[in-house]
């Protein structure tokens, strides 16, 4: 299976505005890192580096500390754990990073929440090369340690970078995939050689997910690994870099977090991070105690509430809301191209694109965080995006002539295979509605999220609808839109939308790569073998006395948080 390494060259800049009830929130300025950030001659590493001649991006100047208040513990909540602490195993994919127990070597950063800019740069790496097209050097940070004292290092980053990719169940073997060797140059610089040429290899050095499970490379301790096991590790003896350690996880309720007193990075005022004494990771499935709690005060941070919660969070001056447009979920229906009457028939399936109300489904479903998706994959934050290719507007009549055009005079019967969860049940009853004035009759098969995937995956499904984890670039789809891609999984095949794609994800030039994927986005639009229905965004909601909230793509960063109480 091909590779499909990703990384990003230049900001990404978002044409939908983030909406913010009060404003985003301020972060608290650091000190600048130890060395200049280094870009590759060939193209930009850092998203602000933006000319290619350019070799450094001078970290920015520090600004004057605002009236910083240490102390306090932070509550934040989530629904659901992850089963494991070890970063490879982590399912949920998002957890470990947003309690403050891991950094990876790079960071991609949202710099600007109301654009919806991003930007990479240094973190457990001071700096990074491009030497060539396969190859990358990182100048690695010194004096950092792990939570258990023992040192960061090259031979540590090596090993816990080969780890992801020869554990058999690690679920991020991905992003070894393009690699063919790691080299530890010096103690504190290592050298990656990759396989194939690539525009996306730095930002698989960064824990911005795919949606696909583990946070990504992590940097773990091997000295902790070593002394109490995989398994002990995954259960909670765990040691990463980050500014807060473990001190207890109460699997039934909550992580408890301290602060780590050698944390490597200085604050806005001079002293060591973090600004917290500790933070509780509270595991509160229900919603409305969540949102009842973030009222009270005992609660300071979530992101998750559901949009219909939006009226009684913007009501509430004690509360702010981060609507996060750059990264948002999909939900999308497919076709499988390997069965009738879909599969060979591009005017039923583009009467099916016709027949889809996107705007209603939007509000239905996604209210003031619901976008339609006419775009089968691309958000505005992409490379390549491109809003003229809106081709299948809302058209009742036109969708009604293409079926009996398809040979369906008196309209066609299909299975629409769904998930059994209330949500997927109401989107399913809505398409049904629709596509039957078109005079598509739809039986609605439903199964629970294990049977459903295992009949997907079996291709035992004439249509199915689904949804998407945020992802920040587009060629971490092609595992879906390529011949052998691993989430492949309306058996989609198009020799020239595969070229397409591994050629763009190839490719240096941060220009001629966003020329690329338009074309690859109007190969697959004019396919119309998957459908776009509607994209919501996350809602990130958070007491106004938390300060300094970061985020790194669509994940919360604790880094320099301080409470203002």
């Amino acid at each position: 299976m091909r590779t499909f390494w990703k990384t990003s060259t230049l900001i990404l800049i978002l044409v939908l505005m983030a909406s913010c009830s009060p404003a985003a929130p301020t972060a608290a300025p650091a000190k600048p890192a130890a060395a200049p950030t280094t870009a590759p001659a060939a193209a930009p590493t850092t998203a602000t580096a933006a000319k290619p001649a350019a070799t450094t991006a001078p970290a920015a100047a520090p600004t004057p500390a605002v009236n910083i208040k240490r102390g306090g513990i932070l509550v934040h909540a989530t629904g659901s754990f992850p089963p494991s602490m070890d970063p490879i195993y982590d399912t949920l994919g998002t957890h470990l990073k947003e309690m403050g127990l891991y950094e990876a070597l790079l960071r991609y950063e949202v710099t600007d929440f109301k654009e919806g800019k991003l930007e990479l740069k240094p973190e457990l790496a001071e700096s990074w090369q491009q030497v060539d097209p396969k190859t990358i050097t990182l100048k690695l940070r010194k004096g950092v340690k792990f939570h258990d004292g023992s040192d960061f290092n090259a031979e540590v980053a090596k090993w816990s970078l080969e780890r992801m990719g020869n554990r058999p169940k690690s679920l991020s073997k991905r992003f070894m995939e393009n690699v063919t060797s790691i080299e530890v140059v010096d103690p504190y610089t290592i050298k990656i050689n990759y396989k194939a040429q690539s525009a996306l290899q730095a930002m698989n050095l960064t824990v911005a997910t795919a949606g696909t499970g583990s946070i990504g490379p992590a940097i773990l301790s091997k000295a902790q690994m070593d002394a109490v096991g995989e398994e002990a590790f995954g259960q909670g003896k765990v040691s990463g870099t980050g500014p807060l350690k473990i001190v207890e996880w109460k699997r039934d309720s909550e992580f408890v977090l301290t602060r780590f007193d050698n944390y490597w990075k200085d604050g806005a005022d001079g002293k060591k991070l973090p600004y917290l004494d500790g933070m509780r990771y509270r595991l509160i499935p229900d919603n409305a105690v969540q949102l009842t709690e973030l009222k009270a005060g005992t609660l300071h941070m979530t992101r998750a509430l559901a949009p219909a919660d939006l009226p009684s969070i913007r009501s509430n001056p004690d509360l702010q809301t981060i609507m996060i447009k750059w990264g948002p979920s999909r939900y999308y229906y497919g076709f499988n191209q390997k069965k009738e009457p879909f599969g060979t028939n591009i005017k039923l399936r583009q009467a099916a694109e016709y027949a889809t109300d996107r705007e209603n489904m939007a509000k239905v479903f996604g209210l003031d965080a619901g976008t339609p998706d006419y775009l089968i994959g691309w958000t505005p934050a992409w490379s390549g995006y491109d809003p003229k290719l809106k081709m299948y507007d809302f058209n009742p009549d036109k969708a009604a002539a293409l079926v009996k055009e398809a040979g369906y005079p008196n309209g066609v019967e299909i299975e629409l295979l769904h998930q059994i969860q209330t949500q997927h049940r109401r989107m399913a009853e809505m398409i049904q509605g629709m596509w039957a004035k078109a005079g598509i009759k739809l039986n609605l098969l439903p199964a629970d999220q294990a049977a459903a995937r295992e009949k997907i995956k079996l291709g035992e499904f004439q249509m199915h609808i689904w949804s998407m984890a945020p992802s920040p670039d587009p060629a971490y789809y092609e595992r879906m839109f390529t011949c052998e891609g691993a989430a492949n999984w309306n058996n989609y095949c198009n020799k020239e939308t595969d070229k397409c794609m591994f050629e763009a994800q190839a490719e240096l030039d941060p220009t001629k790569r966003a020329d690329m994927y338009k074309k690859c986005e109007k190969i697959v639009q004019e396919e119309a073998m998957i459908g776009g229905m509607y994209l919501t965004d996350a809602v990130l909601t958070y007491r106004k006395e938390v300060h300094g909230l970061k985020m790194q793509t669509h994940s919360e960063d604790v880094q320099e948080v301080w409470l203002d109480k």
